[in-house]
């Protein structure tokens, strides 16, 4: 679940969506618009749209991973062979972008 202030981010974004959208609509009944305008609003239409998502599946990547995380540790002995995975895996957890990795 999104916190208040991630659906905050997320609300903005689609409200910049809408905004875009209709910036298309405005180019596209306009009969001199030419390609390149529409092309750069398109853009800026899949922008906007790809930051939401990413957003969002931040969210719940974090958590699974956050999950499993927990159940690696809970789950080891204490010196099993996967301690110092976990380990290294807690430690870059903190520094995933999802924006970057869904590239």
């Amino acid at each position: 679940m999104l916190t208040p202030a991630e659906r905050k981010v997320v609300t903005q974004q689609l409200n910049a969506l809408t905004g875009q959208l209709d910036g298309l609509r405005t180019l596209l009944a306009a009969p001199d618009t030419g390609l390149d305008a529409l092309f750069q609003q398109f853009r800026a239409v899949e922008g906007v749209a790809h930051r939401a998502v990413a957003q969002v599946l931040d969210e719940l990547f974090r958590k699974k991973l956050a999950l499993a995380l927990v159940a690696a540790q809970d789950a080891c002995p204490g010196e099993c062979d996967y301690c110092d995975r976990v380990e290294r895996l807690k430690k870059e957890f903190a520094r995933l972008d999802l924006p970057q990795v869904l590239g």
